[in-house]
């Protein structure tokens, strides 16, 4: 994805990502070229070390989710596995609700905008 695209999914400011980039090029995990449609834009994309080490960060992780719940007494797993639905819709509106706000602000929107108030 373009760069520019990065930093607006991440909430993060465009010089960071740029240097957090340039961090995972340098281990080997993402690669940098110019966009095919503009040569001045710059798309990101995932190494296939980037990928297994994303792979293995994942298994690593719920290795140890499981071995946290299985420390749970029986009732407070049945309560979190009930919730883990309602869990997820709400990280997605999260994510859509961020993605959203940091689409408006590269946008141009500002307080001359009327679906946007003045903060």
């Amino acid at each position: 994805m373009r760069l520019t695209e990065l930093a607006r999914r991440e909430n993060a400011s465009q010089p960071a990502t740029t240097q957090l980039v340039g961090r995972l090029e340098k281990s080997g995990l993402v690669g940098r070229a110019a966009a095919p449609e503009d040569g001045r834009a710059v798309v990101v994309s995932i190494t296939a070390k980037g990928a297994d080490t994303l792979e293995r960060r994942v298994v690593t992780q719920e290795r140890a989710l499981e071995r946290a719940l299985d420390g749970l007494p029986s009732r407070d797993r049945e309560l979190v596995a009930e919730a883990v639905p309602a869990l997820g819709r709400l990280a997605r509106e999260i994510n859509r609700s961020s993605l959203e706000a940091a689409q408006g602000q590269t946008q141009g929107h500002g307080a001359d905008d009327p679906g946007r108030s003045e903060e």
